[in-house]
């Protein structure tokens, strides 16, 4: 029973975040100031995210696709700098040369002093 719970909240998870939704939350980052405290808007984009991938992961894509689609939603910055400001991502895919089945996921937010990286 236990396991089934779970189960249920990993697929509302994963079904939970779309572009839209990322999108709305990097606008509002993007409001604030560079001496802003950081705040859970921040989480939030980084849980969307990774809902974003797992969802995305199933059916093969490839890291070079999904910034694409993060770059045409206005996700990316112009220039490849994210020491910019809140709210712009980028992500990379690996495959682990001793795990053929497995993924390593590294994604990137942009906060103004730098990037918050998750693997």
């Amino acid at each position: 029973m236990r396991a089934l719970a779970i189960l249920a909240m990993i697929t509302l998870s994963v079904d939970g975040a779309t572009l839209d939704d990322l999108v709305a939350t990097a606008a509002k980052l993007r409001k604030l100031e560079p001496e802003y405290e950081l705040q859970p808007d921040l989480v939030t984009f980084k849980h969307q995210l990774r809902d974003w991938v797992e969802s995305r992961l199933p059916s093969g894509v490839t890291d070079e696709q999904l910034m694409a689609e993060l770059k045409k939603a206005g996700l990316t910055a112009a220039d490849d700098s994210l020491d910019l400001a809140f709210g712009y991502l980028w992500i990379k895919i690996a495959r682990a040369p001793n795990y053929p089945g497995a993924l390593a996921v590294k994604t990137g937010v942009s906060i103004p002093c730098g990037t918050d990286e998750s693997r």
